[in-house]
Parts: structure tokens; C-alpha cells; sequence
């Protein structure tokens, strides 16, 4: 069903109700500077952290992509990480609960971490992938399906930055081999000058479900949900995205 054919109550009980009780985050370099090209101080992490606290965001899933390389020792740096910040939360008074879950590049080193069972998952074995850009999209579909064949559900993180690129086909074609995905807010709600905002509606609008997040790559990126909170379009997504963020809470 298009989004636009959903039902959506023209005054929400609760303008900043959470997406399904938890949202997953992407902030790789506030949260995880480890991982990313920008060092940030961990209290610049936690103001993002206690700005999503604020606007009723109680369980927060942290999505920090990484490359399946070393991916023991990367985990364990992620693990202590994690507990740094959940340690410092009662100092910022902050009452949110973080939890974290790696997206993995999409490569053939991630089907050898598969193999060797190293890989970190949501509920029910879904794994989070982001397919890089430069990688086609028939190698592509040949990594998904040998993850699906695995016994694993690869959900496909921010599509609206490649897989949405090629085609509403290829959208229909990842759904039903059984692939699922994260759309981003940051993507779906931009009404910028460089938008794509009508192509990334009418992909959102071929999938049945999908888990919703938002990639935090600015501070002033926060601010940003409160807005969208207000807008009729984050309502349609709710509808499709909330089920699936329910499902986050056994994380918690």
C-alpha cells in the first residue's frame, strides 16, 4: 500500500510519541569516534544522547557501521565503549537506555564473518547491512542471497542512498527475496534543493514493513525529529516502521 493511502489521524495524541518505543541511531562519530574520520569527546555524545532523552526517545539502539575485518577485537572495543557511556547516562541525568548493534559493509568479508558466526544481530536474526555505493547491483543481490541463505534476514541500511538510486525494480526485487530495510528520517524528510524526497516516498511506499532510524551526522541534526515529529508523512512511515521498532525492544 502507498504511504499516501494510509490513514493518518490529523492530530496525533502524542506529537512526540517514540517510533515503536525504540529508534536506532546512526552517529558513528559522536558515539564511536573510533570508527569514524571525526574525533568528538564523549560529552558531545552524550548532549546528542540527553537531546533524544528529551524528546521521549527511552531506548536507543546504536548503529555504528564497521567493516568485517577484525571483527572480535571490534566488537570488544564497541562493548567497552558502550558501558563508558551508559556509565556517565545518571551524571547527565539522562534515562534513555543505549544499546548496540553493528551495520556491517557489504562485502565478501562479511560472508566469511557469517560463516565463522562473529556477527552481531537484531531480534530474530536480522542482520544490519549497508550496501556500499561503488559495489554493482548484481554483486550486490549475489552477497544478500548467500546471507539469506545462511538462515539470516539482511535488513538494508539507508537505501534511499543507493538501492533506491536504482530503480523502484530493484526495491521490489530485494523485498521479495526476503530482504528487509531501515529507511532513515534524515532522508525521507528532506526538502532540500538536492532532495529526493518524492523517489524515496514512492520506494518506502513498495515495502511492506520496514524499521525506521535516523543517522545523527550533525548535533544540530536532533533538532531536525522534533520537526518531523509534526509532519504528516512521519505519521504514514509510523504506520509501516512501528511494528518492526517494537520488536527492538527485547535488545533492552
Amino acid at each position: 500500500m502507498p504511504l499516501s493511502e494510509l490513514k493518518v489521524p490529523s492530530k496525533p495524541r502524542n506529537p512526540y510519541a517514540p517510533i515503536g518505543e525504540a529508534l536506532l541511531v546512526e552517529m558513528n562519530e559522536y558515539v564511536f569516534p573510533e570508527t569514524g574520520v571525526v574525533r568528538h569527546s564523549q560529552s558531545r555524545c552524550l548532549r546528542i544522547i540527553k537531546d533524544l532523552s528529551r524528546l521521549k526517545y527511552q531506548n536507543i539502539l546504536i548503529t555504528p557501521l564497521i567493516h568485517a575485518a577484525d571483527l572480535v577485537q571490534t566488537h570488544q572495543m564497541l562493548d567497552a565503549k558502550r558501558s563508558k557511556l551508559s556509565a556517565a547516562l545518571p551524571i547527565y541525568n539522562i534515562t534513555s537506555r543505549l544499546k548496540v548493534v553493528p551495520q556491517y559493509l557489504l562485502d565478501s568479508e562479511l560472508t566469511k564473518a557469517i560463516e565463522m558466526q562473529e556477527i552481531r544481530t537484531l531480534p530474530g536474526g536480522k542482520l544490519l547491512v549497508r550496501p556500499p555505493r561503488s559495489l554493482p547491483v548484481r554483486q550486490q543481490h549475489k552477497l544478500l542471497e548467500q546471507i539469506l541463505k545462511s538462515g539470516l534476514t539482511p535488513v538494508l541500511v539507508e537505501p534511499e542512498s543507493s538501492l533506491f538510486r536504482n530503480g523502484l525494480s530493484n526495491v521490489i526485487a530485494l523485498r521479495d527475496s526476503g530482504c528487509l530495510f531501515q529507511l532513515n528520517l534524515n532522508k525521507i524528510m528532506d526538502r532540500g534543493p538536492f532532495s529526493n524526497r518524492k523517489l524515496h516516498v514512492r520506494s518506502a511506499g513498495a515495502l511492506e514493513q520496514f524499521y525506521l532510524g535516523s543517522g545523527i551526522s550533525n548535533i544540530n541534526k536532533v533538532s531536525l525529529i522534533k520537526a518531523w515529529q509534526r509532519d504528516t508523512l512521519l505519521y504514514e512511515c509510523l504506520e509501516k516502521g512501528k511494528i518492526l521498532n517494537q520488536q527492538l525492544l527485547e535488545l533492552f
